[in-house]
């Protein structure tokens, strides 16, 4: 019976362990394996990561330079610790509906904040909390324009306050 106990407490422990896991892991990270399942071969695709490191040449840079604007920039930058850049060109509407579903099993992490339409165009902006911190932004945007398709989602994390996402918003 003992031994039940153990067997029992240890898959309760390594279940919420591998959920823990999962959650901590930014959205295109799971994007990315959602897409590995499906057979998306990754030449169907560009992703490109800008780590923590890599942001802190940035801000150093940014600090190092006398730009209009500096100040702003380097306000913005220091709420972000790594960006993921997702592109696609072809079988947009694929990647698209992966997205989507992946959103909506993941909807008690990513809240919508803002959704917009227009021309065949869709852009839409979702955001994680973690103990009432918005600690990672999703930006999903399809656009069918003369030139071709393109899918792309924009996926920073961090420490965000709201006025942050307003002056995203903005831009």
């Amino acid at each position: 019976m003992t031994r039940r106990l153990l067997i029992l407490s240890l898959c309760i422990v390594l279940t919420l362990a591998a959920q823990a896991k999962k959650e901590t892991q930014d959205f295109v990270t799971q994007y990315l394996a959602e897409l590995q399942t499906a057979g998306v071969s990754e030449q169907d695709y560009t992703c490109a990561t800008i780590g923590p490191q890599m942001m802190e040449r940035v801000l150093q840079m940014v600090k190092d330079k006398t730009l209009e604007d500096n100040d702003q920039i380097r306000d913005a930058l220091t709420h972000v610790r790594s960006i993921r850049v997702f592109a696609a060109i072809d079988n947009t509407a694929q990647f698209n509906q992966t997205c989507r579903r992946l959103l909506e099993r993941q909807a008690r992490y990513f809240k919508p904040v803002k959704s917009e339409a227009q021309q065949g165009n869709t852009s839409s902006l979702w955001v994680r909390e973690s103990k009432k911190q918005i600690v990672e932004l999703v930006l999903v945007a399809a656009e069918n324009e003369t030139n071709g398709e393109r899918f792309t989602i924009i996926n920073l994390t961090g420490d965000f306050d709201s006025e942050f996402i307003d002056e995203l918003l903005k831009m």
